[in-house]
């Protein structure tokens, strides 16, 4: 049986050339061995043809130029000589395209990103469409890699050095006018024939001579002219500036825990003072180094994870082809269904959205506008895109509208009671058709399902706030929540963009539930005497984005309180193990950022010290009968939250809340900003093994409480000398 090509190849009879990428089976288009092969053929045919007088590269795919590499995770750190070899193939292949006598063009349209955008920056010239899912970027640095099919040489002569590092070090994606702005591509064209206006261009410059490539040349050139750009871009000295500061600026922000940061760096500079096949080959020299780096590592398997997520189970497969959902209603104007509500409509999700009110209302689209307006004033959404997008917006204090919605939200008010009310309402004006999803962070999916006709319609669909930020959404599955719901839930995660992890109905289901655990911790090493900054800092030096302390500040303590009451109920854990610093701020009124008082005090964007917490302290110390102690140092507060931590995801994982140890990495790192750089919690802690994890728990529980005694998991582990994965 003939392989389906990946590649077709064909010349008009202009003499030119079209190399249109098709990858079979897939929905996307990745570059494997296999498809650098056929790409390496299609260019042996290319330079032996007379005919061809100019080539475009470009896509079969609707909304999809290249994706970049297809990486194996498992296969690409098992058999380095073979990832190796497969780096070198990439490089060789595309340096072979750039010395391609004839023009060549890259037309994309969608998603350009990695090794798809290396491709297109090894042509002569790029146009890109307008279409609104066109990305263009250098994500490798995300993955602890440098692009090294030619990308981080060849970007600098193209769109000069400050331009790039911005691209290389960060990993950001432009649209197609924000390529063109810095001159990464060359027009930017309608969405509508791309084929078509791809032959146009290129009939454009074989007609025209030199004065076409001249007014090209030019036009790059203008997105470097200012004085400022030219000389930091131009001269020795601005770019000994450009690379010391973009030395400093890597450290404070990766305070040397990404090496792949300062790699690219180095090539950059190295390679700007070689010819490109020295300058090539210092990319693969340090590909050699990053790739066998642990970080590097735990970046591409937490890379696995999101790839993976919300991968359904054989039994649900055949659920996959359920229709689309197109119109979606809100139930809720406030922070979070504004903030769900603005997230659909930027991917162009009609909205209909309800509260009680008029006022409630105004102030819900008002909040979406607001969002809409920092898109707009940081360049990533033209003024007229965002008036299309609020015009798929309408409100309503009824419910009508809502009969012909496919999916319906709620995100009212944190009571059972309440949400059971709105699901019977909704449903006697309404109807029963549209997939019901609740955005709970602790409440029973499964009990609230109780009050629908269709029970079976029911999911949880747990957005983090803010939902512009927060990547993850929980889909949970309450008891009766049927496949063909859970899969329709995936899907529509999927295309908005967010990253699903299908969690089971459990008090505070996968990520709530550890974080309550992490955040109650902190609070009682608070109560035994360990400071508020002290603890904050032990987990900024751990990796994690910000102390507990300050996360509960930024979040809410009326939130936290809630989501802990309604967790603490649920298990009936014991009161004399749950902190009670926090309750009494909210008893107080002290809801942290919000109000300008909480675990610290708030000026503006200015954070100190609250003097008021130490007199909270002294009476929760006097409640407990308990005085400071003055020993906690910051191994004990990194040891207690961390296993605290681990502790929690294993009984997580014992009563089946998530299905693997993968499911808790990605939770963590999505929803709550464990470290990226460790892998994961228990990949992290897999490395230290689980004996001495059993060992350091036994410790805490007779030092510090009943809480710390080992989960059965990893005691029976521990025994087997197993780790979670």
């Amino acid at each position: 049986m003939t392989a389906e090509k990946n590649i077709h190849l064909s010349v008009n009879e202009h003499g030119l050339c079209h190399v249109e990428f098709d990858v079979a089976g897939k929905t996307v288009n990745l570059i494997s061995p296999d498809v650098l092969m056929e790409l390496s053929t299609a260019v042996d045919s290319i330079r032996s043809d007379p005919r061809v007088k100019g080539v475009v590269f470009l896509s079969r795919k609707l909304d999809h130029f290249i994706g970049g590499a297809e990486i194996d995770v498992r296969k690409f750190l098992n058999d380095l000589d073979a990832t190796l070899a497969f780096v070198d193939q990439g490089r060789t292949v595309y340096q072979r395209i750039a010395e391609i006598s004839v023009p060549t063009l890259a037309a994309v349209h969608g998603a350009c990103l990695g090794g798809g955008l290396e491709l297109a920056l090894a042509c002569r010239y790029r146009l890109a469409s307008d279409y609104r899912k066109t990305r263009i970027g250098l994500p490798e640095v995300l993955l602890g890699i440098l692009p090294a099919w030619g990308g981080t040489t060849r970007l600098p002569h193209l769109i000069g050095l400050s331009a790039s590092l911005d691209l290389l070090l960060t990993g950001k994606q432009l649209d197609a006018r924000r390529a063109e702005r810095i001159g990464l591509v060359d027009r930017v064209i309608t969405s509508k024939e791309v084929p078509t206006q791809a032959d146009r261009f290129l009939y454009e410059i074989l007609s025209s001579g030199d004065s076409m490539d001249r007014k090209i040349g030019s036009a790059r050139m203008r997105a470097q002219n200012g004085l400022m750009t030219r000389f930091l871009n131009r001269t020795a000295l601005g770019r000994a500036v450009v690379f010391q500061q973009a030395r400093k600026n890597v450290m404070k922000l990766t305070k040397n825990r990404y090496p792949a940061h300062l790699k690219i760096i180095e090539v950059v500079q190295a390679g700007m003072a070689k010819p490109i096949d020295r300058a090539l080959h210092l990319e693969q020299e340090a590909m050699n180094v990053l790739i066998r780096e642990d970080v590097t590592q735990n970046l591409l398997h937490v890379f696995s994870l999101r790839t993976h997520a919300g991968k359904l189970s054989k039994e649900m497969k055949g659920a996959e082809t359920i229709p689309k959902i197109r119109k979606t209603g809100i139930l809720g104007a406030g922070a979070m269904g504004s903030g769900i509500a603005q997230w659909l409509l930027q991917h162009e999700f009609q909205v209909r959205l309800r509260d009680l009110n008029e006022e409630a209302i105004a102030k819900g689209i008002k909040n979406i506008n607001g969002l809409f307006e920092k898109l707009v004033s940081r360049k990533r959404m033209r003024p007229e895109e965002k008036e299309d997008r609020m015009r798929l917006l309408s409100a309503t204090t009824g419910y009508s509208g809502f009969s012909t919605c496919d999916l319906i939200i709620e995100a009212v008010a944190e009571k059972m009671e309440v949400k059971q009310r709105v699901i019977r309402e909704l449903q006697e004006v309404a109807g029963d058709r549209a997939i019901f999803a609740t955005n709970t962070s602790a409440l029973s999916v499964t009990t609230m399902a109780e009050a629908s006709r269709r029970p079976d319609r029911v999911l949880g669909l747990h957005f983090f706030n803010p939902v512009s930020q927060m990547p993850l959404v929980e889909l949970v599955k309450g008891k009766q929540t049927s496949n063909e719901t859970l899969a329709a839930g995936v899907a529509f995660v999927k295309q908005i963009g967010k990253t699903p992890l299908i969690v089971s109905d459990s008090p505070g289901f996968l990520v709530n539930r550890i974080l309550m655990a992490y955040a109650n911790e902190a609070g009682l090493l608070l109560e035994e005497g360990a400071p508020v900054e002290g603890v904050d800092r032990a987990m900024e030096v751990f990796g994690m984005p910000m102390g507990p302390f300050t996360m509960m500040d930024v979040v809410g303590l009326d939130i936290a309180h809630h989501t802990a009451e309604t967790i603490r109920a649920a298990l009936h854990l014991d009161s004399e193990q749950q902190s009670h610093i926090g309750d009494r701020l909210f008893e107080a009124g002290r809801l942290g950022k919000k109000t300008g008082r909480g675990f610290y005090r708030y000026e503006g964007r200015q954070k100190h010290g609250n003097p008021e917490l130490e007199a909270v302290l002294a009476a929760v110390r006097k409640e407990r009968d308990m005085s400071p102690r003055s020993d906690i140092n910051d191994q004990e507060i990194t040891e207690r939250l961390m296993l605290i931590m681990i502790n929690t995801a294993a009984w997580c994982l014992e009563k089946g809340v998530v299905e693997g140890p993968g499911d808790v990495d990605l939770g963590l790192i999505m929803g709550a900003g464990f470290p990226p750089f460790r892998g994961g919690l228990l990949k992290y802690y897999d490395k230290i093994g689980l004996s001495m994890i059993k060992e350091r728990l036994d410790r805490y529980t007779g030092s510090a409480g009943s809480r710390f005694s080992p989960a059965r998991m990893i005691t029976e582990r521990a025994q087997q000398a197993k780790g979670f994965y």
